[in-house]
């Protein structure tokens, strides 16, 4: 019987999903699903990491189980034509590699795969789940009691028609001593479309760091058979770092400190090897939480829409119009526009590009600062142009704009 130290839920509940596979949660023995529209993810009950182990039970019907492991971690359907050009499954394929662990001074735990084996060092149980609104909420608790005493919680958010999930973290110190530094981290080994191609490398790129755009991300893609995407995104905060090399990585202070592993913006490496984001905690005070999140991203061009799932941009932006963020007045204009950009708008490492009809930049202007921006009509002519606005890195607004 397989050991555990956080409550299950009701078996009745349990009774009604094996029933009603047609619902968007699902519990199989142990494991938890979670099924959107265009992104399915697995998840291990006793790890709570992704790759749920299928020899408790068959995958939940509709989902699009592709391995040569019995495990299902996370595939996607970025072009959104009904599963006909699948990515995935990312890493269960092959050696998998995935999972999440802790370090305090040079010791901690993990949860995840290992050499084709999962390992679990800290033990607990899926603790909740729902369906409703087109949302899919599943929470997973554990305690690492060796050495220390912790308590985590795990929550995977996953919107109908995402192309991303949200997890976010919280880690309670049940300790009777304060917690000078704690890292966590979520390491993986990404392959992308193996089963397709046959081919475990990938590009890895450090897109972003907190130093230079407040977030962290790292991507893996591949080119066959045609262009897959994944990403780890991060919130706004300055305690996360992206990296990658390394396969199995367990050390959380190297992979935060850029020990033997690549943090530095814009660099690309093609490997097959891991890629990681590290988070860390100071001064974690007996009775105390920390909580963080971030995302997994099947493609670039949702972003934006992460970003601000994540709390990123204001309330007020989330529901927001272009035209709400944005306004250009006069437009059309002659020797000069007056951009105003929508208060709830955060600004940081803020800037406004401008494009032909062709798709060429013709002009930027960075660093902005100031809510109201004045652009001037030189280096343009008389046409149609398309203008998009970008803040922390992402696209959050766009439009056209004349001059006369």
């Amino acid at each position: 019987m397989k050991n555990k130290t956080t409550p299950r839920i009701l078996f009745s509940l349990i009774a009604i999903l094996a029933v009603n596979t047609s619902v968007k949660a699902q519990i199989v023995g142990d494991e938890a699903y979670m099924k959107g529209n265009y992104v399915e993810v697995g998840i291990d009950g006793d790890g709570g990491f992704e790759g749920a182990p299928i020899d408790s039970g068959a995958v939940p019907a509709g989902y699009h189980f592709r391995s040569n492991n019995p495990y299902f971690g996370f595939v996607s359907n970025p072009q959104m034509d009904a599963w006909l050009t699948q990515d995935g499954d990312f890493f269960t394929p092959g050696t998998p590699e995935n999972g999440w662990g802790f370090e305090i001074g040079s010791s901690g735990g993990v949860n995840g795969s290992s050499n084709c084996a999962f390992v679990r060092q800290i033990p607990g149980g899926i603790t909740s789940w729902s369906y409703a609104g087109g949302q899919t909420l599943c929470e997973w608790e554990g305690d690492a009691t060796s050495g220390t005493n912790l308590h985590f919680k795990i929550n995977y958010q996953l919107q109908d028609n995402d192309l991303f999930y949200i997890t976010t973290v919280t880690v309670i110190n049940n300790t009777l001593l304060s917690i000078p530094e704690l890292y966590y981290y979520r390491n993986l080994d990404p392959d992308n479309n193996i089963m397709l191609s046959g081919d475990y490398v990938t590009t890895n790129t450090i897109v972003a760091q907190p130093f230079c755009c407040t977030y962290a991300q790292v991507s893996a893609t591949q080119s066959v058979p045609w262009f897959s995407y994944y990403s780890f995104l991060t919130d706004v905060d300055t305690n996360w770092r992206a990296s990658f090399g390394g396969f199995s990585n367990r050390d959380g202070s190297n992979l935060w400190n850029g020990i033997t592993f690549t943090q530095a913006v814009g660099v690309s490496n093609v490997a097959d090897e891991a890629i990681a984001i590290s988070y860390k905690v100071q001064n974690l005070a007996p009775a105390d939480s920390a909580t963080f999140k971030f995302c997994t991203l099947f493609d670039n061009s949702v972003v934006s829409d992460a970003l601000s799932d994540m709390g990123l941009l204001s309330t007020s932006i989330n529901s927001s119009t272009t035209s709400d963020l944005i306004s250009i007045y006069p437009n059309p204009f002659t020797d000069a526009a007056t951009i105003k950009i929508g208060d709830g708008v955060k600004l940081a490492n803020a800037e406004l590009r401008i494009y032909d009809v062709l798709g060429k930049e013709v002009k930027r202007i960075s660093g902005i600062t100031n809510n109201t921006v004045l652009l001037d009509s030189k280096g343009l002519s008389h046409g149609i142009y398309v203008y998009k606005f970008f803040n922390n890195g992402a696209e959050i607004a766009s439009g056209k704009l004349m001059m006369k």
